[in-house]
């Protein structure tokens, strides 16, 4: 009897441990990035520095103040659809409607005043969170490539 009491208690304890796991929202959760080649792994630890000095205030999801204002930069199919204005907004700025993840953000995004190179190391960073082979490593080059005016 005693022996099965046990069991029951340590079943218990163990599925109240693996349910409050699973409610954890999806803001709580940090994704893992992967390991990469030495270059692009380079350009993601750059990058790293540059998302938490220059876009984490705005971007992540754990703003206190306006939650829904600015869209998330991890995770976002902004990013991997739309390649272009995403290097676009990185290094120029943006304004007006955007829809991210199937969810619509108005705001303003001011330039951040980034080198060229420190787009493509930020956008690296964070394009990692997803899974990022160095073939689709954002490149300086490429970055130099998108003009101030572009085509909408």
């Amino acid at each position: 009897m005693i022996k099965k009491l046990i069991v029951l208690m340590s079943l218990s304890i163990l599925f109240a441990c693996n349910n409050s796991e699973e409610q954890k929202s999806n803001e709580e959760m940090v994704p893992q990035k992967i390991v990469h080649e030495p270059e692009l792994q380079k350009s993601i630890e750059r990058g790293e520095i540059i998302y938490y000095n220059k876009c984490a205030d705005c971007h992540t999801n754990k703003r206190l103040e306006f939650p829904d204002r600015y869209p998330p930069l991890i995770g976002s199919n902004w990013l991997t659809e739309r390649r272009k204005e995403t290097i676009h907004a990185a290094k120029y700025g943006r304004r007006g409607k955007i829809i991210v993840n199937g969810k619509e953000y108005n705001s303003i995004m001011i330039p951040v005043q980034i080198t060229d190179q420190q787009v493509a190391d930020v956008l690296n960073y964070v394009k990692s969170f997803g899974g990022i082979t160095p073939e689709d490593m954002y490149t300086i080059d490429e970055v130099k490539s998108v003009p101030k005016k572009m085509k909408r």
